[in-house]
């Protein structure tokens, strides 16, 4: 669940990966299911994990090595 209003297009959206793909995707969580699953318009290969720090920074971990921040435009 992303908690920084700084990503304010993903702000209170699930962020999870297509591992195959490599395609970001994120919805909003609701006790009835999943509302307004799309794309966020990224793609990491060989996505492992996701990371958060406590002020709200989203990182996306590779099997490939890398460690991507997720920024505001």
């Amino acid at each position: 669940m992303v908690r920084s209003t700084a990503l304010a297009t993903l702000y209170r959206r699930y962020v999870y990966a297509d591992y195959c793909a490599g395609e970001l995707r994120s919805f909003i969580p609701r006790l009835a299911g999943a509302q307004d699953d799309k794309p966020i318009g990224l793609n990491v290969p060989g996505v492992s994990s996701f990371g958060q720090t406590l002020d709200g920074r989203l990182f996306v971990c590779s099997l490939n090595g890398p460690v991507y921040r997720i920024a505001p435009a």
